[in-house]
């Protein structure tokens, strides 16, 4: 039953990725400054990260502007004044899946995913086998503020949280062989997180644990005692140990053009979540957007594909509250 889980988690991740939504339309990733897209018989019309634009039709940059913009498998970089002819910026493209081509696809995919509050919900039932291990946790509600949400961990410290079960409990937290069910190690906590140093407990890498948190009520008079109720406690959430695989990794991100030559951090943040998430590093990927969006809360691109990522993986009431703070909805 674990292996199976495990195995579905990931084919998961891989079918994501193999099916998303080619870019049909080519997207502003990055504006700084007064840029306008002028289409076929058409006003012109003033464009901002995130605009999609015709195929054809003309970009017009003010002095001083610059605009980044990715159609498929191509990446084009703009800082020169002037009129510039969308057809012979991409040309003919070809059928090459490359790095900016599957950018593109999964830009597109988190902003299709995220065009509102029931796109969203959409993509959370689809992806519901996202969902690991026993789902009935606290309100029966999946993975809802649950963190980390499984596949692969690097052997650092690691922030993990549950969902609050109301006043007058503490809980217990595990982290258990999977397959031994050999406790490995256990701590007892009054607020519903804790930052662990995953490299001191010596896990193996490539082995299979789980964690979860059981809440345990206080009763006055009557000492400490544990509900031996199954909603007592968070759902089981299987990962594994990967060390050094995560840095290499944005080591190898590092080296496309795409991501050397933006100027834009906030689409840098998108490709390494892009790169981590397919990669099954889904603590990282969540850590990425959210200290991106710390640096830049306005990013439309970034807001609305954190959104899509966290509807994915069974996030669906804190991706709604993402998306309801983005200025365009």
């Amino acid at each position: 039953m674990k292996k199976t889980l495990l195995i579905s988690f990931f084919s998961i991740v891989c079918c994501f990725f193999l099916m998303a939504q080619k870019g049909d339309s080519p997207m502003v990733m990055y504006v700084d400054g007064e840029v306008w897209y002028e289409g076929v018989n058409a006003s012109p019309a003033r464009v901002y990260t995130g605009t999609q634009l015709g195929t054809n039709g003309q970009i017009i940059l003010k002095n001083k502007a610059a605009v980044e913009i990715i159609y498929k498998e191509k990446f084009v970089k703009l800082n020169k004044a002037g009129k510039h002819d969308l057809s012979k910026l991409f040309g003919t493209t070809t059928s090459n899946m490359n790095f900016v081509q599957r950018f593109s696809n999964f830009v597109s995919n988190g902003l299709d995913q995220s065009a509102s509050e029931k796109q969203l919900e959409k993509s959370y039932l689809k992806n519901q086998n996202n969902a690991q291990g026993n789902i009935r946790g606290f309100t029966d509600s999946g993975l809802a503020g649950i963190m980390p949400i499984g596949g692969n961990i690097s052997p650092e410290t690691t922030e993990f949280y549950w969902p609050d079960a109301g006043a007058g409990v503490h809980y217990e937290f595990q982290i258990i062989d999977s397959l031994s069910e050999e406790m490995i190690f256990m701590a007892l906590s009054k607020a519903t997180k804790l930052s662990i140093d995953l490299g001191g407990l010596y896990l193996k890498a490539g082995k299979t644990y789980y964690w979860e948190a059981y809440h345990v009520r206080e009763k006055a008079g009557a000492g400490l005692i544990q509900n031996e109720n199954s909603e007592e406690k968070s759902p089981r959430i299987y990962f594994k140990i990967t060390p050094d695989k995560q840095q290499a990794i944005l080591e190898m991100l590092k080296q496309e053009a795409a991501y050397q030559e933006t100027a834009s951090k906030p689409q840098q943040s998108l490709m390494e979540a892009m790169q981590l998430e397919e990669a099954g590093f889904l603590y990282a990927a969540d850590q990425t957007y959210q200290k991106a969006m710390h640096q830049d809360k306005e990013n439309p691109l970034l807001k609305r594909n954190y959104a899509a990522f966290l509807a994915r993986w069974q996030q669906l009431s804190k991706a709604r509250e993402v998306l309801s703070d983005s200025p365009d909805k």
